[in-house]
């Protein structure tokens, strides 16, 4: 039963009744939406308790509404997407400062499992925690590191824990969609951009030609070619970095263009069973919104 009373009629017994462990996370919880609050205008602050802490209590219903139509909702709904920017500023950041990667490693993981225990809000952000102590525990015993192993080991974690998972949405979607990534987009990128993304590596080294793929090392003769050109115009020392980047540019957008195509196709059935909803929107909105949040 559900009720509600004027907080003047509200008496606190003597005693304490539940887990003091709860207790510490919605203080924490709590404490860092208080911050967050004191930084930002309302508006904004209901944004960034959305985006960093799951918290949707000062969302605005229209706000909800507008980013559930462009396909973006999954940008204030904390997953692994945003434990991952997590991970990786604090793992990239100790390393910087020269610090040992079996402590730099162990630091990230415990910072990503606290992260994901304060937020509290289910299998998406524990099933990014769990792959990265998978992946970065293989990383450490000098292990081939396989993305499929990773999520493998993550849902059966979340599995024996709670069985109940497994029908919940926020399962599916998490694990279909880094399943899609890791287990389609991946392989066929590997096949097909990625080597030559790795071309693209020491471009002025002819000797380097010899280690990669023939339609590879004739990718890099022509690049130099091109740059032969150009030296004419903007000089020898730019001649062969502006053609590397714009060539690590335009693969970069198609590799982002495909993953996102491949996503809002694999996970439009699963959207319209739980959500009635399937965007048109998604792949377009989400070119420009991931990599805003990420930075």
């Amino acid at each position: 039963m559900l009720g509600s009373a004027e907080s003047k009629d509200v008496a606190r017994l003597p005693g304490f009744s539940g887990s003091r462990i709860e207790l510490w996370r919605t203080r924490v919880h709590a404490s860092i939406v208080a911050k967050i609050h004191q930084l930002w205008p309302a508006a904004q602050a209901s944004l960034m308790d959305a985006m960093v802490l799951g918290e949707e209590s000062f969302l605005r219903n229209t706000t909800r509404t507008e980013y559930q139509r462009s396909g973006t909702y999954h940008v204030l709904v904390v997953s692994g997407m945003n434990l991952s920017i997590l991970a990786l500023v604090i793992f990239w950041t100790l390393r910087q400062f020269r610090v040992d990667p079996a402590v730099a490693a162990i630091t990230t993981v415990v910072v990503s499992f606290a992260y994901a225990f304060v937020v509290g809000v289910g299998p998406p952000v524990w099933r990014a925690a769990l792959m990265l102590a998978t992946y970065l525990g293989a990383r450490l015993l000098y292990r081939e590191r396989n993305m499929m192993n990773a999520i493998g080991a993550a849902a059966l974690g979340i599995l024996i824990a709670d069985p109940h998972a497994l029908f919940g949405a926020s399962f599916q979607l998490t694990f279909l969609a880094v399943f899609i990534i890791a287990g389609i987009g991946s392989p066929i990128l590997e096949r097909t951009t990625l080597p030559y993304a790795r071309g693209l590596r020491l471009l002025q080294a002819a000797s380097y030609d010899l280690h990669v793929a023939a339609e590879v090392g004739q990718f890099r003769l022509d690049l130099r070619l091109i740059g032969g050109r150009l030296a004419r115009f903007i000089g020898d020392r730019f001649s062969l970095a502006l053609p590397a980047i714009l060539m690590r540019v335009a693969i970069g957008f198609s590799e982002l263009l495909f993953i996102s195509a491949l996503m809002q196709a694999g996970l439009a059935l699963l959207m319209a069973y739980h959500f009635h909803r399937a965007t048109t929107m998604g792949m377009p909105a989400n070119l420009a919104v991931i990599p805003l949040t990420e930075v």
